[in-house]
């Protein structure tokens, strides 16, 4: 998903007072718009990063990315220390991306072996993705940096404090998914327009609101001791075994939780699925409030937007609470999916909303189904609805807070593989351009949380 992606400039628009820069859109990502130089002519094939991908350190260090001020006291460049694609609005044009000329790879034909160097060239054609070339890290995911000091970054880099962290996650933790095979962790949920012409025409389009949570997900699965294992597995009868016994397990983003009292609004969350059958697993956003008080997601300041967007009606400092009060949370669930035979089978939609509500737990709201006609365009109008363009809009669940976006869930009229990046289940986000933008500056201000610490885990 954060990758580098090779595309091809489509059209080049003049932005009125700008002489220096265009606005370009690509053919292989409708709907997105990037500012880029004058130098850039239509057809040229470039290199794109999308929003909240960090370039490495060496990309920006040869290509001469970061910011810096010269002897005139002009500001050059295009990245602090972050090195984070931010979206931004420039002379009143979106900017959703960041695009580089192929040449910014050159530097690695000095490392690389004449045939590799070669090789990465010639894959160098619209639609090719990649992170790194050979050693080289070109782009990751942006993770919230950790505000430490000089004296705790060189202490975490220590052998023993490595160790030590080891054993205190295993105190507090069960373990990665790793180490539970039937357990599934939740996935990053790719961009709506990186993938949009992968839909196949006739597909039901089901848009659902994003909300602005933490993920977690929770399983009843087999949980055996090890000598109530090997006893099934001497079981001379292959039809029967001699002990069948399932316990719920909860997940968050990267870890296994351990029983306790850590993360305790979890488990109060996960206690409302206690009712799932054997092998069955529930993904879903937990928002609103720790047990603690605390939001869960860090509050957003919105008025560094008022002056360019419509923010009327909303408070200055944004509390992603989703109609719950402090010390309350609810549950969102956008998927469910039972594992039959090692292999995981996903519910359809109708079938995880009847099944929610036998459980009498929350899914995230359906806003619009339609059938997938083959018209781009047409869809991402009607996505586009939900969101706006140059004013706040509320979420449905609570009017004292904006939307974050919306998710795209396509469905098949059958379950055949029509693509094998994609699978048998799809679904895609699509964040409100303003949403982007607040979190862009809070992501800048560093701040260590429980959730974000959890994250980079």
């Amino acid at each position: 998903m954060y990758k580098a992606r090779i595309v091809q400039i489509g059209t080049l628009t003049a932005i009125p007072n700008r002489d220096r820069i265009l606005a370009a859109t690509m053919k292989e990502i409708p709907g997105l718009t990037i500012i880029v130089s004058t130098n850039c002519k239509v057809g040229d094939v470039m290199c794109y990063f999308s929003e909240n991908t960090q370039l490495s350190e060496e990309f920006c260090k040869e290509n001469d990315l970061y910011e810096k001020v010269d002897l005139e006291g002009k500001k050059t460049g295009y990245f602090n220390h972050h090195r984070r694609v931010k979206i931004l609005k420039l002379a009143g044009v979106r900017s959703e991306g960041f695009l580089v000329p192929l040449s910014h790879f050159d530097y690695l034909q000095k490392s690389l072996s004449e045939k590799d160097f070669k090789e990465f060239q010639d894959n160098l054609e619209p639609g090719y993705e990649f992170d790194k070339v050979g050693n080289h890290r070109i782009c990751n995911k942006y993770y919230r940096a950790v505000n430490i000091t000089a004296e705790e970054r060189i202490k975490r880099k220590s052998l023993i404090y490595r160790i030590k962290s080891w054993f205190k996650r295993r105190a507090d933790k069960y373990s990665r998914y790793d180490d539970f095979d039937e357990f599934k962790q939740h996935k990053d949920t790719a961009q709506l327009r990186d993938n949009i012409t992968r839909i196949p025409v006739g597909a039901t389009v089901i848009v659902t609101e994003k909300l602005h949570g933490t993920s977690a997900t929770t399983a009843k699965l087999k949980c055996l001791p090890w000598y109530k294992k090997a006893l099934n597995y001497l079981n001379p009868l292959p039809f029967m075994s001699f002990f069948e016994e399932y316990k719920l397990f909860i997940g968050t983003r990267n870890t296994v939780l351990k029983p306790g009292k850590r993360f305790m609004f979890r488990r109060i969350i996960a206690e409302k699925f206690k009712n799932i059958e054997p092998n069955e697993q529930v993904f879903y956003e937990i928002a609103g409030y720790k047990d603690t008080g605390k939001p869960i997601m860090i509050p957003q300041d919105l008025s560094a937007l008022k002056r360019d967007y419509k923010t009327k009606g909303f408070p200055e400092t944004l509390i992603y609470s989703y109609g719950c009060e402090p010390g309350q949370c609810k549950e969102a669930v956008y998927k469910m999916s039972k594992i039959v035979d090692g292999n995981e089978q996903v519910y359809t939609w109708d079938e995880t909303v009847r099944r929610c509500k036998e459980l009498g737990v929350n899914t995230v709201p359906e806003l619009d189904r339609f059938e997938f006609d083959g018209d781009v365009e047409k869809a991402l109008i009607r996505v586009n609805s939900f969101l706006a363009n140059d004013k706040c809009v509320a979420s449905t669940l609570d009017s004292r807070h904006i939307i974050e976006g919306v998710c795209v869930r396509i469905e098949l009229p059958s379950n055949d593989i029509v693509d094998t990046k994609i699978g048998t289940w799809m679904v895609f986000k699509h964040k409100s351009f303003i949403f982007g933008l607040l979190e862009g500056y809070l992501k800048e201000k560093e701040v260590e949380t429980e959730e974000s610490v959890e994250e980079n885990q």
